[in-house]
């Protein structure tokens, strides 16, 4: 009995509290600071991110073992915008990105590659989200089970797993190319995200059943997806941190802020 309360309270934790206070506080974060952005770019980037949070937080508060048809189509609907969402955002950044390094350098040719990949993701989105409406599944980052589910979904985990890839390596070389500190520690950041997903990918090729979901139920009752959910949990933490460092995150000193005057004339 002790032992089950306390798996309970673990699963409550870090399936169900933890990750859903840092979306909603990184969502925050994201709109906060898209009011003081000026640049219509930048301010799309916040928005995005701001949406993908709340659209994962929507996604995993639907019930899915449910007779309610609706349930179905919502819950389908808003998946497939939450896929859309973080295309949206990464495609963004990558523009910020090449538009920050003073060289104008595209990050792995994205100026080119976008115009196929971006289509292609969306097409491939249509059956995803078309057998998540027919059947109720919610693919959480490590809800995912590849082996179960009908091969035109599964091109588009497919297609997720090589962009994930991608911008893993694509936003750290942007780091490397920006003198702007806190945008180098933002693509870090995103970098470490999509490195995080690659790594929710692992369980996801073993496994032979979807983990059990309910409302904001991210993590299934057992120890052995623990590890899965940590590793959802670094990627939240990535996006939190994404949306903060463009935030000074402590007070500026006296000294600090007479060195910022202008002096004058």
């Amino acid at each position: 009995m002790a032992n089950e309360l306390l798996l309970d309270l673990i699963v409550l934790i870090l399936g169900n509290l933890l990750p859903a206070g840092i979306l909603l506080y990184t969502a925050y974060w994201a709109l906060a600071i898209r009011q003081a952005l000026v640049s219509r770019l930048y301010r799309n980037q916040a928005l995005w991110l701001a949406t993908e949070c709340l659209l994962f937080i929507a996604s995993g508060s639907l019930e899915t073992r449910t007779s309610i048809h609706l349930f179905f189509v919502a819950n389908g609907l808003v998946q497939g915008c939450f896929f859309l969402s973080i295309a949206a955002w990464a495609d963004s950044t990558l523009r910020i990105a090449r538009r920050s390094d003073p060289l104008l350098r595209s990050l792995l040719a994205w100026d080119k590659l976008r115009w196929v990949v971006l289509p292609l993701f969306g097409l491939l989105l249509i059956p995803f989200t078309y057998y998540s409406v027919t059947t109720g599944s919610i693919f959480n980052l490590q809800g995912i089970a590849l082996l179960t589910i009908p091969w035109t979904a599964s091109l588009f985990f497919l297609l997720l797993f090589i962009l994930s890839t991608y911008g893993a390596v694509a936003f750290l070389i942007g780091a490397g190319r920006i003198r702007d500190a806190p945008l180098r520690g933002e693509l870090k950041w995103i970098s470490v995200f999509f490195a995080s997903i690659l790594g929710t990918f692992v369980p996801a090729l073993l496994t032979t059943s979807a983990a059990s979901s309910g409302a904001l139920k991210y993590l299934d009752y057992s120890f052995s997806n623990i590890p899965s959910a940590i590793i959802v949990l670094v990627a939240y933490y990535a996006l939190y941190r994404s949306a903060r460092s463009l935030a000074p995150l402590n007070r500026i000193t006296q000294d600090e802020l007479a060195k910022m005057e202008v002096p004058y004339s």
